[in-house]
């Protein structure tokens, strides 16, 4: 039996122009979303250490990261949260 692939064509508002431009998506966009919710400097190192599943003190979490401040590990949650 042949694999049949059915193409709809693309999404005009994906394509980028010829500068390399392409329309800003919606704020509420679930993409966007996740994006800004992992977005900073030390975010993804933190998410890195507890995807293990483990769990950690404060204290703990901090000697993973030596070199994140604790002033940073302490720091509210961005707005996307609230």
């Amino acid at each position: 039996m042949a694999h049949q692939t059915v193409s709809i064509g693309w999404d005009e508002e994906l394509v980028p122009t010829p500068t390399g431009r392409t329309q800003a998506p919606s704020p509420d966009c679930p993409v966007e979303v996740a994006l800004a919710a992992i977005a900073g400097r030390w975010t993804t190192l933190v998410l890195r250490n507890l995807m293990s599943g483990d769990a950690y003190s404060y204290t703990e979490l901090a000697a993973t990261l030596p070199s994140l401040s604790d002033k940073v590990l302490s720091l509210n949650p961005p707005r996307v949260f609230r």
